[in-house]
């Protein structure tokens, strides 16, 4: 399957749910960042990924209510930067971190 594919189905569960309970239902989108490496960052996938949200957001602007990134590093601030240049402001605005580190302390 492709991202978009995967979308559609999200969408559809969503809007059965939101049918089904008469309340809009989003997607909060948490990524787990622990044992990220700059050594295995693929520049080719995370542009993929940034044209398929893009489109995704222009398909379906209701679908996607937060993306939470987990136990982030110092580089989180560079990531965000290159997200710049493939993701729309609307979905930048979508995206913020969770402070602390999921094992090993309370997060907030």
């Amino acid at each position: 399957k492709n991202l978009l594919q995967e979308d559609e189905i999200l969408f559809r569960i969503l809007d059965a749910k939101t049918r089904e309970t008469g309340v809009l239902c989003k997607m909060i989108n948490c990524v787990d960042l622990s044992g990220f490496s700059w050594s295995k960052f693929d520049r080719k996938m995370f542009a993929a990924m940034g044209g398929a949200s893009n489109q995704a957001n222009t398909v379906y602007p209701q679908f996607l209510a937060r993306v939470i990134a987990m136990n982030t590093g110092a580089f989180i601030t560079v990531l965000f930067a290159i997200g710049k240049t493939f993701m729309s402001k609307k979905m930048l605005e979508k995206r913020t971190k969770c402070g602390g580190k999921t094992g090993k302390q309370e997060i907030s």
